[in-house]
C-alpha cells in the first residue's frame, strides 16, 4: 500500500514540474541572434534588444506570457498541496487502520473473556458427594452378611456432562497403601450421563462383614477409589478428570450383627469415611 502511494507521489511531482517547466522554459528562452549570409550581425537597436529581452519585461509586455506565468505558480502550488494531501491522507489511513486493529483485537479479547465466564459459570462440575452403603444377608454364607458401598457421583454444575466415563476400584489390606500406590483398575469404565444439579451411583464395592470387623479393630485397611471423565456442552473445551479416594475410617457397632429391629436405621452398626491424601483430582 505505502509503494503505490509513494509511485503516485511520484508521477504527480514529476508532471507537475514537468508542466510547469515546459510553459517557465518557453517564457523564458530567448532564442539566438540571428547571422547574415555575410557572417555579419544583423543590427537591431540596442535599446529595442535591451527592451525584449528581461523576463519581467517580457512578462508585462505579452499578456499571454503574464497568465503563463501564473499558471506555473499555480501549478507548482497545486503539486505541493497534492503531496501534501496525499501524505497527510496516507498517515490518516495507517492510523485509521491500526485503530481499526486495536479495536478488533479488543473485541476479540471481550469475545474470549465472555465466553471464559460463561464456561465457568456454566460447565459441568462433577465431585464425589457420599458413599451410602446397605447391608444384605450373604446367600453363599448362610447367617452372615456384606456391606454393600456405592460412591454418589454428583454434577453441582448447570449444564449435563458430555461422554461421561466412570471407573471404581477397591483394596482391602492388611498394611496402609504405600506412598505413591498407583490405583489401578480391574474392570473398563462405565458410560454414563449426569444431568445439571443430579447425582448417579458408581460402581458399588462389596466388603464382608468380617473384614469389616476386621477394618473395626485395626488388622486391616479398606480403600475406595475412582475416576471420572467427561466433556463439557461447549464445543472445544478439554476433557475434564475427577479422581477420588476414600478409605473407611471407623466402624461403629458389631459389623457380624447389624439387625436392630427397633431402630430406625434397621441397624445399628455405622461405617464412617475419610478423604484418602493420594488420587485426589478435580479439573
Amino acid at each position: 500500500m505505502f509503494q503505490r502511494w509513494l509511485v503516485w507521489l511520484l508521477f504527480a511531482a514529476i508532471m507537475g514540474f514537468a508542466l510547469g517547466g515546459s510553459f517557465a522554459w518557453k517564457i523564458m528562452y530567448t532564442p539566438p541572434s540571428q547571422h547574415a549570409s555575410n557572417n555579419q550581425e544583423v543590427e537591431q537597436p540596442a535599446e529595442h534588444h535591451d527592451h525584449k529581452n528581461g523576463f519581467w519585461e517580457k512578462a508585462s509586455d505579452d499578456p499571454v506570457a503574464y497568465f503563463t506565468l501564473w499558471l506555473v505558480g499555480f501549478t507548482g502550488v497545486l503539486a505541493v498541496s497534492t503531496i501534501g494531501l496525499w501524505i497527510v491522507t496516507w498517515r490518516a489511513s495507517a492510523s485509521q487502520a491500526r485503530d481499526m486493529q486495536e479495536s478488533i483485537a479488543a473485541a476479540k479479547d471481550s469475545a474470549d473473556i465472555a465466553r471464559t465466564s460463561l464456561i465457568s459459570t456454566q460447565r459441568a462440575y462433577v465431585r464425589v458427594a457420599n458413599f451410602p452403603w446397605l447391608w444384605r444377608g450373604d446367600t453363599d454364607r448362610p447367617g452372615k452378611v456384606f456391606y454393600d458401598i456405592t460412591p454418589i457421583i454428583e454434577n453441582g454444575g448447570n449444564t449435563q456432562t458430555v461422554d461421561a466415563k466412570i471407573n471404581v476400584n477397591f483394596a482391602l489390606s492388611d498394611d496402609p497403601l504405600p506412598q505413591g500406590f498407583d490405583f489401578p483398575f480391574a474392570a473398563d469404565h462405565g458410560f454414563t450421563l449426569i444431568g445439571a444439579h443430579q447425582a448417579v451411583g458408581a460402581g458399588n464395592v462389596v466388603i464382608l462383614d468380617d473384614d469389616l470387623l476386621s477394618v473395626q479393630s485395626g488388622k486391616k485397611f479398606f480403600y475406595i477409589w475412582g475416576v471420572v471423565t467427561y466433556r463439557d456442552v461447549f464445543p472445544n473445551t478439554p476433557e475434564r478428570v475427577t479422581e477420588f479416594c476414600t478409605q473407611i475410617s471407623r466402624v461403629l457397632g458389631n459389623p457380624l450383627d447389624p439387625r436392630e429391629i427397633g431402630n430406625p436405621k434397621g441397624t445399628t452398626v455405622e461405617i464412617h469415611f475419610r478423604i484418602y491424601p493420594e488420587h485426589q483430582r478435580t479439573t
